[in-house]
């Protein structure tokens, strides 16, 4: 599923959500497919499970045994992503390091 398709979706199922509450929900999940490049979209989308399943979490907590798997998954994206994130910063200070 596409970045657009799944954040659209997304929304929708977080309408009960006070609108500022649902943006930042929707910011940090499109964050997730920045960092992971138009390339990986698909794979993002896989790792947060989907929509529907994400709304559940964030509507009603991890509780639900349904949602520990995808919260798992999750867990595994965000580490994932962070891990991406590190190797960036490192070639960027070793780039300007070779430049200086």
């Amino acid at each position: 599923m596409k970045k657009y398709a799944y954040l659209s979706r997304l929304e929708e199922l977080l309408a009960e959500l006070p609108r500022e509450q649902r943006m930042e929900v929707l910011y940090q999940y499109e964050q997730y497919f920045e960092a992971a490049g138009p390339a990986r979209e698909d794979a993002v989308a896989a790792s947060l499970g989907t929509p529907e399943e994400a709304a559940a979490l964030i509507l009603h907590g991890a509780e639900e045994p349904a949602a520990l798997p995808n919260a798992e998954r999750h867990r595994a994206a965000l580490i994932a992503l962070g891990l991406a994130a590190l190797l960036v910063l490192a070639l960027l200070v070793n780039l300007l390091a070779a430049i200086a």
